[in-house]
């Protein structure tokens, strides 16, 4: 019932978009917006949320009609309408967005699916099963605006026929070891401290000192920007030699791209036993990319990894709270 009332939402949706401008023109109130919410992912560039006031009633009653659907067994959760238009907006350009919303999502861990297409419309559905959410939506494109709506589908009594749906999408899922993921939004980190044990002098009392220890960390904002510190020491006896690194600036994704845009690439060297060899220096801003995922390690936590091709093994960093 669910998938037929999903091909219906295409046509009645297309319908809708066809009567020209009248859509993208009535969501007047909008705020910048660099992720979808609802998904969780982040989205391309120069995307507008509308508020909830200003979504067109069309829509809504769409949405209703999806989890009526359901008989009786599921209701609406929250949705969001996002937009893509304005001078920067290009409808040749729509595709491209599209796929990289599609990506993204898939990044993150849902499990998507496109149920159908119809005059510049696609209706899409995304399960996710940790924690476990279900998600219908839709892009259209017209020459004024790419348009993405999508609301969740949340059970009255028992999962109903989304969680069946989930079990039989879960062969077309996203990148394997990404189930369970999320946006990169948040704070990342990973390191250690280790200890060595040596005599000082070789002959006399054990003497417990640091020997090596590094941290890592990753913190990604909501509104595109970014911030990364690391902090490497190694300590042999009294000698400790350590570096610094600062890192800030604004990130994009583009489905498992991430790209580092940097304004600050601050770096900092010290040897306590040799001083005339301690440097500071603010290095070279270049962009920097990498290939990512979101996975659970092998302590069951969310890991964000990254991997810049160069030939260097996958770095992850844990979720912190």
């Amino acid at each position: 019932m669910l998938k037929e009332t999903l091909a219906t939402l295409v046509i009645l949706i297309a319908a809708v978009l066809a009567f020209g401008p009248a859509v993208a023109a009535r969501a007047q109130e909008t705020e910048s917006a660099a992720e979808s919410r609802l998904l969780e992912v982040m989205v391309p560039a120069n995307a507008q949320r509308v508020a909830p006031a200003s979504v067109p009633a069309e829509f809504n009653e769409m949405f209703e009609r999806v989890a009526a659907a359901g008989g009786g067994k599921l209701r609406r959760g929250d949705s969001e309408v996002l937009l893509w238009a304005g001078p920067g907006y290009r409808r040749a350009n729509a595709p491209g967005l599209v796929g990289r919303l599609a990506g993204a999502i898939r990044n993150a861990g849902w499990h998507y699916s496109v149920e159908g297409e119809e005059n510049g419309v696609t209706t899409f559905t995304a399960f996710r099963e940790s924690p476990r959410r279900a998600v219908v939506g839709f892009y259209g494109v017209t020459d004024e605006a790419l348009i993405l709506a999508a609301t969740e589908l949340l059970p009255n009594n028992g999962a109903g026929p989304v969680a069946a749906d989930a079990q039989r999408n879960r062969a077309d899922s996203g990148p394997a070891g990404s189930r369970g993921g999320a946006s990169i939004v948040g704070r990342w980190g990973e390191g250690y401290a280790s200890t060595l044990i040596v005599r000082t002098p070789e002959v006399g009392p054990v003497s417990k000192t640091p020997g090596r220890s590094h941290m890592f960390e990753y913190k990604f904002h909501p509104d595109g920007s970014f911030e990364y510190v690391s902090l490497m020491q190694m300590t042999t006896y009294s000698c400790t030699t350590t570096y610094f690194n600062d890192k800030r600036g604004r990130y994009t994704i583009d489905g498992d791209r991430l790209t580092l845009m940097l304004t600050k690439n601050f770096w900092r060297q010290q040897n306590t036993c040799s001083p005339s060899g301690n440097k500071e220096m603010d290095y070279k801003l270049d962009p920097e990319v990498y290939t990512f995922r979101v996975k659970r390690n092998e302590r069951g936590r969310e890991a964000f990894c990254i991997d810049s091709g160069s030939g260097n093994d996958e770095a992850c960093y844990e979720r912190k709270e």
